[in-house]
């Protein structure tokens, strides 16, 4: 009782001094920093006196919400920085459901706000534009395996961002308006598709919400912005006569790491991205395995090695290499560093050029995945078989399978002669 005494005087001479020196703010680090017991000991005695407001407060005193969940005490403050309201929730020391306790607190928030309590420039956390990319990517590097659409954030819209003078405006100020303009400049003036438009949208979306999620901006501005749809694809599959020169021409050129990266592509259906990461120890016995960390969808699975491609395997002694070694490394072997994509990309683009098939947004990487699944379609007897593609492509459902096929014009071309063999009415 005498120890509650003496720190009841001194509260009460705390309080007198805050409110006479205008300096109320510091409530707010007491409420922040020191413990909830410390709070509830202090308020009693520091906030009935009156003090001069100096910014607004909200008209609803704070409610206690007792959710199946957890009970919590939701409540309005007016931030300095973003001048306007921003909603918070209280959980500490409401755990044991104690509605006399619970009432308390709720009481000395309601006190602490009327007596000017605010969140103030120096307790704010403000994260700008640019550093919140950076952050995002940093961050992303260390979790995820191929961080790349962030690097296009750092490469291709932070640039944009600082020319138009946003980059060190604060994330929370960042507006739809502000991201549609950015859509638009690379829609229009850089001329990127479909895909790469969604992917924009996405990894924007991506860094906000990290924010939103850590509770330090109050929204994810391009939550409601929509995603173009995206066209069938125009990565036209290579006939077996341009299969057959692109060999030739990546041996006489010397591209035997590019021959064996298509040819992997041709026979296990995996995109470019998902072989760049494929290790030694990925190829099993009868089948190679792609980990959901590296693929785009998420989803860790096998698919079978045909013969052609297991004999490829034992001719560059592939299951020999150490295997954390990636299959396609630096110096055109398994490496512990992988290959460089750009390289990859500059010689298949070189040799297509040499070979005739100059139709650059055509003739593409991706292409030995379709030429691989068209020339296993062309062998086919009946529907029943297509399983085999739907695992092979590691599809989710067959309808997945057949609007892939359908996309490459196969579904009618190939197999629609049954229609001449439909009995007559």
């Amino acid at each position: 009782m005498y120890l509650e005494g003496v720190f009841g005087v001194f509260g009460w001479v705390l309080g007198k001094w805050l409110v006479v020196s205008n300096q109320s703010h510091l409530l707010c680090k007491i409420l922040k920093f020191s413990t909830l017991e410390t709070c509830v000991f202090l308020l009693p005695k520091l906030l009935p006196m009156s003090s001069k407001k100096i910014y607004p407060v909200w008209g609803t005193p704070p409610r206690l919400v007792k959710s199946a969940k957890r009970w919590y005490i939701d409540y309005k403050i007016w931030d300095v920085i973003k001048n306007k309201f921003i909603r918070r929730r209280h959980f500490k020391n409401l755990e044991d459901r104690n509605i006399i306790q619970a009432e308390g607190i709720r009481t000395r928030l309601q006190m602490a706000l009327e007596n000017g309590w605010v969140i103030q420039p120096e307790q704010a956390e403000v994260v700008t534009l640019h550093n919140a990319v950076l952050e995002v990517y940093d961050y992303k590097v260390k979790t995820i395996t191929s961080p790349g659409g962030f690097k296009t954030l750092k490469n291709v819209f932070l640039p944009w961002a600082t020319k138009k003078g946003l980059a060190n405006k604060a994330l929370a100020d960042i507006t739809k308006k502000n991201i549609l303009l950015f859509l638009d400049y690379v829609r229009l003036e850089r001329q990127v598709g479909e895909k790469t438009y969604n992917h924009y949208v996405t990894d924007l979306g991506t860094v906000f919400e990290h924010y939103v999620e850590r509770e330090i901006i109050p929204t994810n501005p391009t939550k409601k912005i929509k995603k173009l749809r995206v066209k069938a694809s125009t990565h036209l599959p290579f006939t077996a006569e341009q299969r057959t020169a692109i060999a030739h021409q990546c041996q006489q050129d010397g591209y035997l790491q590019l021959l064996l990266f298509v040819q992997f592509m041709y026979y296990s259906f995996g995109r470019p991205s998902e072989l760049m990461r494929l290790r030694v120890g990925h190829i099993k016995k009868d089948s190679i395995l792609f980990k959901g960390t590296e693929t785009k969808t998420a989803k860790t699975d096998y698919v079978r090695i045909p013969p052609p491609l297991e004999r490829l395997i034992v001719e560059n002694g592939l299951r020999d290499f150490p295997k954390d070694y990636y299959i396609f490394g630096q110096g055109g072997f398994p490496n512990q560093e992988p290959a460089k994509v750009k390289t990859l990309y500059k010689q298949h683009r070189r040799m297509l050029d040499r070979i005739g098939l100059t139709a650059r947004r055509k003739y593409t990487m991706y292409g030995h995945k379709h030429s691989g699944v068209v020339a296993l379609f062309s062998v086919l007897t009946d529907y029943s078989q297509m399983q085999v593609i739907q695992a092979q492509c590691r599809h989710a459902s067959m309808d997945m399978t057949f609007k892939y096929l359908r996309d490459l014009g196969l579904i009618f071309s190939a197999k629609g002669d049954i229609l001449k063999k439909i009995p007559i009415f």
